[in-house]
Order: structure tokens, then sequence, then C-alpha cells
């Protein structure tokens, strides 16, 4: 629910209450020890530092911790859209998370990095296939006739710096598969919307419109879209009949 009132522009947009409650139906009860494979990135504002969320060990999880829900609250909680998640860590440390974007716009190389933390021994890079999924982007460019004033420069910096930053962190991740010759391992899948159109992420009339837009991305890029899913696949394959061969005989494999 959108927020209203004189001080409401003072205030972020939307709820996280009711963003954390509309989860809950979904999730319940659920922790990140369902998940021992997943990692929910977001920042924290106490401490001014990335955090990654994982039950994993490897990714320095804990066995429990705060609920699926709240955490993927803290996810979408991008800046002014939503308030940032209070959580207090299991040694009492509060923690003020917000989306992840706001330390890194591309999540592409934190995945990375787990995925190499998960599996021992490490893996190369060459050896992991990476996909990432954005969800569009604008272009950001600026057309100005004279300099932007102050209020001007409010207006479109963030998104400006957001757009460097993940233009950064495509390029070195890009450079590291082709430094080991496996560049055709490396799909990124994020579309630049539309200069003329209205994408809002608070605007709910949009949903539409970037729905019909992203169908008709995908079937013009249907081959590539396959092919990755193929890659993904025969990987996947390969890995369980490595571990049927590693098992005993009368070992069975969910």
């Amino acid at each position: 629910m959108q927020k209203s009132g004189f001080f409401s522009g003072f205030r972020s947009r939307f709820s996280s209450k009711e963003l954390v409650a509309s989860l809950t139906s979904f999730f319940g009860d659920a922790d990140l020890s369902t998940a021992p494979k997943c990692a929910l990135s977001t920042f924290d504002l106490a401490t001014g530092q990335h955090r990654l969320w994982s039950s994993h060990p490897a990714l320095g999880g804990t066995e429990h911790g705060p609920s699926l829900a709240t955490l993927t609250a803290a996810c979408m909680a991008v800046p002014t859209y939503f308030d940032p998640i209070a959580i207090e860590g299991s040694d009492g440390t509060r923690h003020l998370l917000c989306n992840g974007g706001l330390w890194e716009a591309d999540p592409c190389r934190v995945g990375l990095e787990a995925v190499r933390r998960l599996f021992s021994p490490s893996p190369l890079i060459g050896d992991i296939i990476l996909v990432a999924v954005g969800s569009g982007r604008l272009s950001n460019s600026v057309v100005e006739k004279e300099a932007p004033s102050l209020v001007r420069w409010a207006t479109i910096l963030p998104g400006l710096l957001m757009a460097a930053n993940r233009q950064l962190v495509q390029q070195q991740v890009e450079g590291l598969y082709r430094d080991t010759g496996s560049f055709e391992n490396y799909f990124t899948f994020d579309p630049e919307l539309p200069a003329d159109g209205d994408w809002r992420v608070d605007d709910c009339g949009a949903l539409d419109r970037f729905l019909k837009f992203s169908s008709e991305w995908a079937d013009s890029r249907s081959e590539q879209i396959l092919h990755a899913a193929q890659l993904v696949m025969r990987r996947c394959d390969e890995r369980l009949d490595l571990t049927r061969s590693i098992l005993p005989k009368h070992s069975e494999i969910p």
C-alpha cells in the first residue's frame, strides 16, 4: 500500500510491513535452511557493507536465521520505495538491510564468487556457466541544453551511478571469461527498455507494457536463451553422472 499524507514525501513510498506480510503468506515460516544453496544479496546500512545471506557454511551461514520472507523483503527494499528491513543477528547485532544493488547493481559477480565457495575444490572460472538475467535497464542518457542544475543532478545522478556500476561489473566478469578462453559460458540477458515508455517501478500500469516488451524481446533471442538452457542442463547431467560414479552402487540419488 502506498503511503499518503502531508509527510509522505519525506518517507519511502510503500510500507515494508505490508511487503513482509505478503511474502510471509507465501513462504510461511521457512528460513534459509530450506534452500541450502540459495544466497541473498543485501546492503547493510548499519555497517555500510554488503551482506550475503545463506545457510550454507561455505558462505558463512548458519543452520537457522531470519525468515525467507524477511530476507526476500530486504532484497526488494529499493531505497526510497521501501523502508529498510531491520534484522537482529544471532549475536545481537542489528542490521538495517536494503536492496543489494546499492552495493553492486549487477549481482553476477556476487553469484560467481558464491559458486566458487560452495564447491570444494573451488571450480575454475571457465568451468562455471554464468547466466545473468536482468529486469531491463534504462538508457540513462542525459540530454540537456545546458549544464544540469543542482536539483536536476539530484534526480539523474543515482541512475547514472547505478548504470556505471552495472557496466563496470559486467566488463570485469566478461574480462574474466575472455581471459580464461571460456566466453561461451557467460550469458547476460538484460534488455534496454524503450526510451519512449514509462517504466517506473511504482507504476502498476507499466506491468502490461513490460510483459509485452519482455515477451517480444525473449522471442527475438529464443535461440540464445535455448542454447543457455541446454548448456546448463547438460552440465547438471554431467555432475549427476559424476556423482553416481563416485557413490556406492547401493546409494540412491533423490
